[in-house]
């Protein structure tokens, strides 16, 4: 058995499979609809029934009786379905006229099952291997362990050879030979062959080259349909992990950069704060010049950060602190060492002077 098949899957692959046929050349497409195109035969008591069976119907062609009037309204039948003439002939046999049955063999057996089925068939038939038209087949049904299950068809000689005569009285040769209850042909009889490779007629070879090779470009066209968006999508995902890479680079490049910007700018702020926050020496100097009376001077002024060391003479050297501190710019000015007086009237003075910070 082939199994059970979900049945949405089972519809996407059927309409599948009619859009890449719809994509052939009409002549690829009517070659590939010939092999659709099966005539079902059964005989009986009553004459050869035929049924056919192609791409879009299923014909009930009628039974025609095994006798020149019966042949007679078979080529009428011809005449009028043409197409029955190009279809591979499909002999069905009833349940009366074979024997047909799952089995289960060890799974060596699956190697070679039509001898071993050879040697076994008494085991499961009257009849005898070498009297007999049989055909085995491994099936999808459950098997115990170290087992595998088998369907197995069997009809003597002396019944289905007789048929063969009956179908080729109306000038047909069948390439097959199965069963079935009715002419539906189940998944394991569809596969399944009675007739050995000497009795089956022989194919137009070019015919089966022809088709093979529309198979086998269907097959291509199937496959590149699946492999080619893949194949696409592979390279354009390497593509974008190589940009990538390059891009990473890049950021790591620009956040080097940033940093070292965001450190320039934090220096660049740091100096325009101090220099913004302290006068400039030329303003310590006019103040200096602007605060200290005509009658002083210096001598040695040194600027360190935010601290004024001044020395010189002044003939009134007390009131230079008070001058001093009244200065915006100047804070804590005091002496730094005591007074002293040179031989005129002038006394020496050292005074340390604080730098006040402007206001921003």
């Amino acid at each position: 058995m082939l199994g059970p098949i979900n049945q949405s899957i089972k519809q996407f692959f059927t309409w599948w499979g009619k859009e890449l046929f719809a994509l052939l050349p009409m002549a690829w497409q009517r070659k590939l609809q010939a092999a659709d195109n099966t005539l079902l035969l059964e005989l009986g008591s009553d004459g050869l029934r035929a049924i056919w069976v192609n791409a879009s119907q299923r014909v009930e062609l009628g039974v025609f009786a095994v006798n020149d009037s019966g042949r007679t309204a078979w080529q009428e039948t011809l005449s009028i379905h043409v197409g029955v003439s190009k279809a591979d002939c499909v002999l069905v046999l009833s349940p009366e006229q074979c024997i047909n049955r799952h089995i289960f063999l060890p799974k060596q057996a699956s190697t070679n099952l039509h001898q071993v089925m050879g040697f076994e068939m008494d085991r499961y038939t009257p009849f005898k291997a070498e009297l007999t038209f049989f055909d085995v087949l491994v099936t999808k049904v459950s098997a115990p362990e170290n087992q595998v299950g088998v369907f197995f068809v069997a009809t003597p000689k002396n019944v289905l050879e007789p048929m063969l005569d009956k179908c080729r009285f109306f000038g047909l040769s069948p390439n097959k030979a199965s069963c079935s209850p009715t002419l539906a042909l189940p998944a394991d009889a569809a596969r399944i062959n009675l007739l050995p490779e000497s009795m089956r007629p022989i194919v137009n070879q070019k015919e089966r080259l022809l088709t093979a090779a529309i198979a086998l470009l269907l097959l291509l066209e199937v496959s590149a349909s699946l492999i080619y968006p893949s194949w696409v999508v592979e390279g354009e995902v390497t593509e974008l992990k190589t940009r990538i890479a390059a891009i990473k680079d890049d950021v790591k490049l620009v956040g080097q950069m940033r940093t070292s910007i965001e450190h320039s700018k934090a220096q660049i702020t740091s100096l325009l704060n101090k220099k913004t926050s302290q006068p400039y020496a030329i303003d310590i100097l006019a103040e200096l010049t602007k605060r200290l009376p005509a009658d002083s001077w210096l001598t040695d002024l040194r600027l360190s950060g935010n601290q004024l060391n001044i020395q010189g003479y002044s003939e009134n050297a007390t009131d230079l602190i008070q001058l001093l501190e009244d200065s915006p710019l100047f804070s804590n000015t005091r002496f730094t060492s005591p007074l002293a007086s040179n031989k005129g009237l002038q006394q020496a003075f050292k005074i340390g002077i604080n730098i006040v910070e402007v206001s921003q």
